[in-house]
């Protein structure tokens, strides 16, 4: 059993920790939607940039390019694997 000590508070053990759990489990369904609903929202948004001018003529081959870029990498398991190592 891994525990924390702080000071000469007594050892909290994770795995004996039922609200981190709960938390969890009620927090990983709504991140989960989230990104679905951003996921489904997201290209309307990028549109509108160009749409509103925000980017300007010159500017939107390389704002495409951007775009690409981060969506090549949004795919990617490499990333994927990065995050998950980091976590």
């Amino acid at each position: 059993m891994v525990g924390i000590t702080i000071g000469n508070v007594a050892p909290t053990l994770c795995l004996r920790d039922t609200e981190a759990h709960a938390g969890f489990l009620v927090a990983l369904p709504i991140l989960i939607g989230a990104e679905l609903l951003v996921h489904s929202r997201i290209r309307t948004v990028v549109h509108r940039f160009v749409e509103y001018r925000l980017v300007l003529p010159e500017d939107k081959d390389h704002y495409q390019q951007a775009i690409g870029s981060a969506v090549k990498i949004r795919g990617s398991v490499y990333a994927e694997l990065a995050v998950i190592t980091a976590v």
